[in-house]
């Protein structure tokens, strides 16, 4: 292997170690605040945990956008959103058998309704213009407005607001450092191989996930549900809306209708099927919980094949 390919793969491993050590950080931190201010779980996995969660993804794809590979960021954007339902479901459930609970079918139609306009204004303008980013920020404030609720059920604070503070800050460094050194590598490999920039942002999504996928197998390890789908389905509508628009306020992104069909109508469909699945109480078994993991790898062949068709035939 050339020493280039392996000081990459070496950059690459210690950003993610990076990442998931800043969020493990954070995520201790926010669950500490959350305590401290009786927030509900419903509340603690929509806002708190998943905007810790979602910081991989908010902090490559601005440093994506700022290198100036706004199609890297896009597709680090949507392929985290496509990934993040059946995969985080789908491990969930092979935990453990759950019902999904709380306000989750309401913030599933919003997210709905969300991808839906993202859809529509980038087929028809090929773009999201910087109008369609302060947009989707007033949409990020009008969630966290709607998620907000306190609980008097949510157990004695583990730490005090001092450390809860420094647990967060501390986190969130390492998580900024490890997202940048993550895109920065990923940059240098796209050069050296002339590779499909939207391909490798969907690639790089994987590892935007790991905070996700530890929170999520954690939370429901302790049968936390509520946190956990909540952490998932949360996390999306903040990519979604804060990211995505922040992205779009630095550089607008351009979209072809392949990027917007490979990613965007697959998030719907999962969202949707969450939604039916609260809506009339039905349980995530191990025996579809595989069924959502057998998904995941399929969205991503498809996604090879419509972004860069020569991949799968070398």
């Amino acid at each position: 292997m050339p020493f280039q390919s392996i000081q990459a793969l070496a950059l690459i491993s210690l950003s993610i170690m990076l990442t998931y050590f800043g969020a493990s950080r954070t995520l201790k931190g926010a669950l500490g605040l959350s305590a401290l201010k009786s927030l509900s779980k419903a509340s603690t996995g929509a806002i708190l945990v998943a905007s810790v969660t979602a910081l991989p993804e908010l902090t490559s794809s601005i440093a994506a956008a700022i290198l100036g590979s706004s199609e890297l960021a896009l597709g680090n954007i949507l392929g985290s959103n496509v990934y993040n339902l059946p995969l985080l479901i789908g491990l969930a459930g092979l935990i453990d058998e759950f019902e999904i609970t709380n306000n989750i079918a309401e913030q599933c139609a919003f997210l709905v309704l969300l991808n839906l306009a993202i859809g529509a204004v980038t087929l028809a303008l090929g773009t999201l213009p910087r109008a369609a980013a302060f947009g989707l920020l007033g949409l990020y404030l009008l969630f966290i407005f709607r998620s907000l609720g306190k609980s008097d059920e949510c157990g004695d604070p583990e730490c005090t607001t001092r450390e809860a503070v420094s647990f967060t800050v501390f986190g969130g460094a390492a998580l900024v450092i490890g997202s940048y050194l993550l895109v920065d590598t990923t940059l240098a490999v796209v050069n050296a191989y002339g590779l499909n920039m939207f391909l490798v942002g969907l690639v790089m999504s994987f590892g935007a996930v790991i905070p996700e996928i530890a929170v999520s197998l954690l939370s429901a390890s302790r049968g936390e549900h509520e946190i956990s789908v909540g952490n998932i389905v949360g996390d999306n509508i903040i990519t979604a809306t804060l990211v995505l628009g922040l992205v779009s306020l630095i550089r607008p992104v351009e979209v072809s209708s392949a990027e917007v069909f490979s990613t965007i109508p697959f998030t719907i469909a999962f969202t949707a099927l969450i939604f039916f699945m609260r809506r009339y109480d039905w349980h995530v078994t191990r025996r579809n919980a595989v069924l959502f993991l057998a998904a995941s790898v399929c969205i991503l062949v498809i996604q090879i094949v419509l972004t860069q068709p020569r991949a799968l035939t070398i």
